[in-house]
């Protein structure tokens, strides 16, 4: 009897193995963190399905994190923005990803537990830094598990700066030519 029953654990271990392998080699949708002494198992429940679609169509970088800020979820935004593929990003330290002062500042928000916008430097994977701000959700708000982050690109507001600021000169320069016609034209006919 113990023979079977000796027989029947190592099957399901040898299954529950194989699963743990599927879902490590992303066959499965969910995501294993830890080592072999500590593992936790992330699944996706087909109730989540909905917010999963709507948050991999989002023009932000959204993220969900274990407490040691290792990637348990990021969206392909984000995964556009680091210049990596989904495998090679979950289960890293969001840190790999962050300049040391963004890190510095991302850890103390998590600290003092309330959300928090950061504003900071994302690090692609060929070393080329982006400007970026954090919106940070830690654990334990909004009976959040794990801490929420969404991450947007600061280029594109850069750059609609940069082109604002250039049409507001141009106008004013063009408001300085039509005075100063004016006033010519003015002149010219009553001298």
């Amino acid at each position: 009897m113990e023979d079977s029953s000796y027989e029947g654990l190592q099957a399901r271990l040898a299954e529950a193995e194989a699963t743990l392998a599927a879902i490590s080699r992303g066959e499965v949708d969910a995501l294993v963190v830890g080592n072999d002494q500590n593992r936790e198992v992330f699944t996706l429940h087909s109730a989540d399905l909905p917010y999963h679609a709507l948050v991999e169509q989002m023009a932000e970088g959204a993220l969900s994190l274990a407490p040691d800020h290792t990637v348990i979820y990021c969206n392909g935004f984000f995964c556009d923005l680091v210049g990596l593929p989904f495998e090679q990003i979950t289960g890293r330290s969001l840190f790999e990803f962050l300049d040391l002062k963004t890190q510095h500042t991302f850890a103390k928000a998590v600290m003092a537990g309330e959300v928090a916008n950061v504003l900071g430097e994302l690090v692609r994977v060929n070393h080329e830094q982006i400007p970026i701000q954090l919106a940070i959700t830690p654990p334990g708000v909004r009976t959040l598990r794990r801490t929420t982050v969404m991450v947007s690109d600061l280029r594109v507001l850069r750059r609609l700066a940069v082109v604002t600021e250039a049409r507001d000169v141009a106008q004013a320069d063009s408001a300085a030519k039509d005075h100063f016609l004016a006033v010519l034209g003015h002149e010219l006919r009553n001298p």
